[in-house]
């Protein structure tokens, strides 16, 4: 399909835009192709993980072509943050969506219509809009980019109908008028069934769908079975004690990540929490100290994640199962983006699936619990009533994490209406008492199939992570292969294919010396008569731990930690214990990795590796 009067560009001249507005060198593994593709005109589908660098498919393309890309976008706060990048490059973008005013959305939308924009990103619910509608008709529309692709299908991990509905008829009514552009979705992770899905909502063809970017060779991959409690606070200290550096703990509660960050404090550990239920400035806080290094672990529900782009992240451990592939990769995948080896670590129980079912039934309540909400409701014949959710399933007979969902779903059918008072508190009016019931169930009926589908998506997708968690195969091809990514010869690593065991303190990372890489030692800002005194403690310490402990156990000796890890064992009485605690945690960091580097510490291999000092490192510490 032509893109327009322009010749077709080539892969050098994206190249250069590249270079010239985005001040990258060359496009990351997987971009080049998709970028040559979409250059050529083609509609297809991309399929490229998060942080793979979806946006530069789209955006670089854009500054190569004339007339309007119109990218569609469901996540509003990512799009005002890759607009306000853009703009800050001197792109000429915008966006138009809810939060604006109205006269803000029609001088963008007049922008977009006079050709004075090259791109121009809409949250989906606008595409329906007639003022929207007449400004697309009087632009030079070259380019539809569907980001987050996925929500379109209804086997895609966060289906949204009004997404795709409006999609096809926006298409539908511009192909009506002669639109003859370039259509290309993009999404992190979508299976077969999901593309085939979206490509028929779109008009796509599903076998050129280009699916890249999935194979990360610098991870290591490791799920560990840990079905108590306790056991399972020792694998995370494990993990973040012998890697070390920075990392993310995704957690599955909010009390599971306040029990986890206490856990790491009380190891003498510089960590923060971070969940939905925080108020916004201390969530803004946590995460501010986290990406900037202030603080380096950071335990979290899955609310944490979007948009973050830190390179450095060593570890992602994620002390319970998630519910799905998707959100396992998606999760895991934001370790190791500098490309430098680290560790993702599955931790799961037998109680894990469990949690998600009840998660499951909380959004997509049984058919049961919906016909019991509405039956209670009209017995109790009150035309308004003002009672908390825990109230009103007592009264209905209906377990209270499947009332909640039940609610909304009479609400949908137009059964009752509610507003949400204080707490959890419920405004409810029930609007059809008088219907019979077999009108009432012909107008649920839609809903509860609609319900039922998601569960049977959501039991589907929990499966394929149990089997995960306890699979035999090779990790990384697992991973692949469920994203379509044939591209695997030879596992980089994993448990299964190294035989890594469950013995030892915990899998250490990429602090391993890289053959013919010898940097200078950092200090983080140490001068250099303090920064021999820090390398020659260090050593020194090292000489106890020889062989028994990881590099994070160094690093808390050195800094003087009372965690139970370094008191039960005696550490304490290690040379040069707590030489470096007038050190942050950064600079005893900066001074293990320089050591590291010049190869006077290494690390052995498998998943838990323990410091070793090398004969020049021997040599150094005893003058």
């Amino acid at each position: 399909m032509s893109t327009g009067p322009d010749a077709p560009a080539d892969l050098e001249a994206a190249r250069e835009v590249l270079r010239r507005h985005f001040g990258h060198d060359d496009f990351r593994p997987g971009q080049d192709e998709a970028v040559e593709r979409v250059l050529s005109g083609e509609d297809f589908i991309i399929v490229m993980p998060t942080g793979a660098g979806k946006s530069a498919c789209y955006q670089v393309p854009a500054l190569l072509r004339s007339g309007l890309t119109l990218v569609v976008s469901p996540l509003i706060a990512l799009m005002k943050d890759q607009v306000e990048a853009l703009q800050a490059r001197g792109l000429p973008a915008e966006l138009v969506n809810s939060t604006q005013s109205a006269a803000e959305q029609r001088r963008h939308l007049e922008a977009a219509a006079n050709g004075e924009l090259r791109m121009l990103y809409v949250a989906p619910e606008r595409l329906g809009a007639p003022s929207f509608l007449q400004a697309m008709e009087r632009a030079e529309l070259s380019f539809l980019a569907i980001d987050e692709a996925h929500c379109v299908s209804q086997w895609g991990h966060d289906f949204r109908p009004a997404y795709g509905n409006g999609l096809r008829r926006f298409l539908e009514q511009r192909r009506e008028q002669g639109f003859r552009g370039q259509v290309v979705a993009l999404t992190a992770t979508a299976t077969e069934r999901v593309r085939r899905d979206v490509s028929d909502v779109l008009g796509l063809d599903p076998d050129r769908a280009l699916v890249t970017g999935f194979r990360r060779d610098n991870l290591r991959l490791l799920s560990r079975r840990r079905d108590r409690r306790r056991d399972r606070l020792d694998q995370v200290l494990q993990v973040v004690q012998g890697v070390g550096g920075s990392g993310i703990v995704y957690c599955a509660r909010r009390k599971d990540v306040e029990e986890v960050t206490g856990e790491l404090i009380g190891e003498g550990l510089s960590a923060v929490g971070y969940h939905a239920g925080l108020p916004d400035e201390e969530r803004s806080r946590v995460q501010d100290q986290f990406l900037s290094g202030q603080v380096p672990i950071i335990a979290a529900t899955n609310a944490f994640g979007m948009g973050i782009d830190k390179p450095d992240i060593r570890f992602v451990v994620h002390h319970s199962l998630p519910g799905s592939i998707e959100a396992y990769y998606q999760e895991a995948g934001r370790a190791g983006r500098d490309g430098k080896t680290s560790y993702c670590v599955l931790v799961h129980g037998n109680s894990d699936p469990h949690l998600h079912r009840f998660f499951l039934e909380v959004s997509c309540p049984p058919d049961d619990a919906v016909h019991d909400t509405w039956l209670g409701l009209k017995r109790l014949n009150e035309d308004e009533l003002d009672r908390s959710v825990a109230d009103i399933a007592s009264l209905c007979g209906v377990p209270e994490h499947q009332c909640g969902g039940a609610l909304r779903i009479l609400q949908d059918a137009r059964l009752i209406a509610r507003t949400d008072g204080p707490g959890r508190r419920r405004s409810l009016q029930v609007l059809e008492a008088e219907l019979p019931q077999r009108d009432v169930a012909e107008r649920l009926a839609p809903l509860l199939e609609r319900m039922e589908a998601r569960r049977e998506r959501g039991e589907e997708r929990l499966d394929r992570i149990v089997h995960y968690a306890h699979c035999r195969q090779c990790r990384h091809g697992f991973l692949l292969s469920y994203f379509g990514d044939r591209s695997l010869r030879e596992c980089p690593a994993c448990d299964n294919c190294r035989g890594w065991k469950d013995e030892g303190p915990s899998p250490s990372s990429s602090r391993r010396r890289s053959s013919g890489s010898r940097r200078k030692s950092g200090g983080g800002g140490l001068t250099d008569d303090n920064l021999d005194l820090a390398r020659r403690a260090a050593l020194q310490a090292a000489t106890m731990l020889h062989g028994r402990f990881g590099v994070g156990v160094l690093a808390l000796v050195l800094r003087g930690s009372r965690s139970k890890k370094v008191l039960g064992s005696g550490l304490d009485e290690a040379p040069a214990y707590g030489e470096l605690s007038r050190l942050s945690a950064d600079q005893v960091r900066g001074v293990i990795d320089g050591l590291l580097n010049e190869g006077l510490i290494e690390q052995s291999g498998g998943p838990y590796p323990v410091l070793l000092l090398s004969e020049d490192g021997r040599l150094q510490a005893e003058r």
